[in-house]
């Protein structure tokens, strides 16, 4: 699987955004696909993740001394409540934060923040061949409508704080074939019916283009500002 091949997440941030020499709290790393363009740009990097295995990957692959890995969960920043930073990102996160903490790690995040620090908020919408492959199939990260609207409400009910700029892009996601979308979006397929495998790839083939499998998922980037006194 290749994910963001066009690199659509740092254009998204670059285009609504300067992050060049900031210093940046990022919310989510993984195993570091964003964190590695990030650090073309800023200062410094903090990445946090809650997954042990996502960040001893992160770890082998970037080394920038721009960097430092946190093992840490999104919904308690408060181990963090010592530093500041000029922005904080959200890489497709808030949503996986349990929706009753949403608004609590927003709120933290923003007391972590300088004056005139922006807070970026990168999320899943609700198009796209991907989003609906995970929706009818009960693949990858499935059904997400739900902590979707949920991380909308927590971003909406934000105290002192304006969403300054929005927009929306895509995201595309290269798979060789089928083998290769079944390990990476549903990694026991061979413990499924015949008849849900067969569904699948007959979705798939609808979306073959020059040998491979192409498919999308559309984002939405939130940056917000403290409200001026």
């Amino acid at each position: 699987m290749e994910l963001d091949p066009t690199n659509q997440f740092i254009k998204a941030i670059l285009k609504c955004s300067n992050i060049k020499d900031k210093n940046i709290l990022e919310i989510g790393c993984g195993s570091g696909r964003i964190t590695k363009d990030l650090a073309k740009y800023a200062k410094s990097i903090t990445a946090i993740d809650p997954d042990d295995n996502s960040l001893k990957i992160a770890k082998e692959n970037l080394t920038s001394n721009k960097i430092t890995f946190i093992k840490g969960l999104g919904e308690d920043l408060s181990f963090l409540k010592d530093k500041k930073f000029d922005v904080v990102i959200y890489s497709l996160s808030l949503h996986h934060i349990p929706y009753k903490a949403m608004e609590l790690s927003l709120k933290q995040a923003t007391e972590l923040l300088n004056d005139n620090g922006k807070l970026i908020i990168i999320e899943p919408d609700k198009n796209g061949s991907l989003i609906k492959a995970e929706e009818l199939f009960n693949v990858g990260d499935g059904d997400e409508t739900f902590v979707k609207q949920k991380a909308i409400k927590a971003i909406k009910s934000l105290k002192n704080y304006e969403v300054i700029k929005k927009d929306y892009f895509n995201t595309l996601f290269y798979f060789n074939d089928e083998i290769d979308f079944l390990e990476n979006m549903l990694p026991d397929y061979k413990t499924k019916p015949n008849n849900l495998i067969s569904e699948i790839k007959k979705f798939l083939n609808e979306h073959k283009e020059n040998d491979k499998i192409t498919l999308y998922a559309s984002r939405n980037i939130n940056i917000l500002k403290k409200l001026e006194c």
